[in-house]
């Protein structure tokens, strides 16, 4: 079962919440802005524990496909990198998300498949 969010506001530009994986082994900073979270490339392949390439590889299937489109489900925010650098950073959203989970073809890919991903 997954430990109940926490949430920190980041005044105005929507709320960061902890997700912890049932199992224990993940944690992400989730952003929530508007009705959808979003996660970066990295934050994908922490989630599905996978290497980013094959987030970027999926990620390039479902646009070229057209399954969705980048400008709908992918935007920019300011990121703050562990050097204090702050940087523009590509955050895709839930559909995006649930669209890699769904390729991905690793272990915490499986329960995304068989709706059980964020058990109650």
């Amino acid at each position: 079962m997954a430990k109940k969010p926490d949430k920190t506001s980041t005044q105005g530009k929507g709320e960061i919440v902890l997700y912890q994986s049932p199992d224990g082994k993940t944690s992400l900073e989730v952003r929530l802005d508007g009705d959808t979270l979003w996660l970066s490339q990295k934050q994908l392949s922490d989630l599905f524990q996978t290497e980013r390439s094959v987030i970027t590889k999926h990620l390039g299937n479902i646009f070229r496909s057209g399954e969705l489109e980048r400008n709908s489900v992918c935007a920019k925010f300011a990121h703050t990198a562990e050097d204090g650098k702050i940087y523009q950073t590509a955050f895709y959203n839930l559909d995006a998300i649930i669209s890699v989970g769904y390729r991905v073809n690793s272990k915490r890919g499986k329960p995304l498949k068989q709706n059980r991903f964020f058990d109650p």
